[in-house]
């Protein structure tokens, strides 16, 4: 069934929420806590970055000017934020934005976390396997790759961007190829195999097998979704060194949540997991055709009860239109070089736009009038470089 009222303009319009949360957050092993207290009001929103203005995550606008911007060890990434990073935000409740414009929050905290980091053992152009992982390519993934082809990133260590997968492939948001050598890599997955005998834990997560020696964190067993981080050995290992473990935890009750995700596990369309959380959606209404199975991603709305998120809508995020999964930038333009008539190149919050005959323009603006330090709003799509914004619409932005 379907709903009149989009999740998007219910979120525009509703600017007296109480607040959204996250869905869970990490406990550490001998290593504090990752996530954030998300108790009070306001909003907390989990998805990936679709655009900058300062941040967009899922619909809502966030100025993050004067929120704490972390990793999930607690590493400082002030201005380090990028376009398909998977984020927590929390910052206050939306207000509706102009006609035509996305509600606007402001943000007090932003935690980065990604899913897998480590080698690259095989590679095509849309599937890559990473620690055991197979990690699919997608138009809508960001790639930072400098001029590596991504069929080129056999033996190559990236981080991947998306969000865990009890089976199936990791659907990337976006890979970055890393600079220098990782000082560890790092895996989030459903445990299966644990084997806690003789003093010396082994386990696998996907396609990885794993080996740790310690105190293991309170909740570690098959299913549950933990990180891990390993250590980086090289050549690879027929069985990986796993140094911490943290293991993923339910928030207390809140009356607003909204997770953007994959199911992990699916019961019906009543009762099914998004990133290792349990929905019921039993009284939900769903936006899109679905259908609804494990590995689909979703984005679920509702509030969390016990442990439960009690979903009043589900969003099909793969039935998307292709304008539904536009990204956009409000900056100010740098690097500008015209190409061939109507044709030019330039960036917006570090992100590569290029203009051609197919854009269109308003509030005034023209392709001449395009200019280094003007300040502009684009919407665009990926190219299929994974990396260029395609411009469907510049104007002038205030």
């Amino acid at each position: 069934m379907s709903s009149p009222l989009s999740l998007r303009s219910l979120r525009a319009w509703k600017a007296g929420l109480a607040g959204l949360v996250a869905a869970f957050s990490l406990v550490a092993c001998g290593g504090g806590s990752g996530g954030v207290d998300t108790g009070g009001t306001g909003a907390f929103s989990v998805g990936r970055i679709s655009g900058f203005g300062s941040i967009i995550v899922n619909g809502v606008r966030y100025d993050d000017s004067s929120a704490n911007v972390q990793d999930d060890d607690g590493n400082d990434l002030k201005g380090q934020l990028k376009l398909g990073m998977v984020v927590e935000v929390q910052g206050t409740a939306p207000t509706p934005g102009a006609a035509g414009e996305l509600p606007r929050s402001t943000a007090s905290h932003v935690e980065v976390s990604s899913v897998v980091k480590g080698p690259v053992t095989a590679a095509s152009s849309n599937t890559l396997t990473v620690l055991g992982q197979s990690v699919t390519l997608t138009a809508s993934t960001v790639l930072d790759l400098g001029s590596v082809a991504a069929a080129d990133l056999e033996g190559r260590v990236v981080e991947v961007y998306g969000y865990p997968s009890a089976s199936g492939p990791i659907v990337a948001t976006r890979v970055e190829l890393e600079s220098s050598a990782p000082a560890f890599y790092k895996l989030t997955g459903f445990v299966s195999n644990a084997n806690t005998s003789g003093g010396t834990t082994t386990f696998t997560l996907g396609g990885a097998s794993l080996t740790y020696t310690g105190a293991l964190p309170e909740g570690f067993a098959n299913g549950r979704l933990v990180r891990v981080k390993l250590r980086a050995d090289s050549p690879a290992p027929a069985v990986w060194t796993a140094t911490e473990i943290r293991v993923r935890k339910v928030y207390d009750d809140h009356a607003e949540a909204e997770v953007e995700g994959v199911v992990t596990s699916y019961t019906s369309a009543g009762d099914f997991t998004v990133n290792g959380l349990r929905v019921d959606a039993s009284r939900a209404t769903f936006e899109g055709t679905g259908p609804l199975a494990a590995g689909v991603r979703v984005e679920v709305e509702g509030a969390i009860q016990n442990g439960v998120l009690i979903a009043r809508k589900v969003e099909f995020e793969d039935d998307k239109s292709e304008d539904e999964r536009e990204i956009e930038l409000h900056g100010a333009v740098s690097g500008f070089t015209a190409e061939t008539g109507s044709s030019a190149s330039f960036v917006v919050r570090g992100v590569a736009v290029r203009v051609d005959g197919t854009t269109t323009y308003k509030d005034g603006l023209s392709f001449g009038a395009l200019a280094n330090s003007l300040a502009v709003e684009v919407k665009g799509r990926l190219d299929t470089d994974g990396a260029t914004v395609i411009a469907t619409e510049v104007k002038r932005d205030d």
